[in-house]
């Protein structure tokens, strides 16, 4: 039980670093096309 709850808190950190990773590529990406389009914050 405690391996499989381990095991389980192991993937959830690994996606949760993945959606922060992911969420900060968004943000540049945003920022990127919102310079393009002249807008200001």
């Amino acid at each position: 039980m405690q391996k499989q709850l381990l095991k389980k808190m192991e993937e959830m950190t690994l996606y949760m670093i993945e959606q922060e990773r992911r969420l900060k590529q968004q943000e540049a990406r945003i920022q990127q096309l919102e310079q393009q389009l002249k807008i200001k914050p």
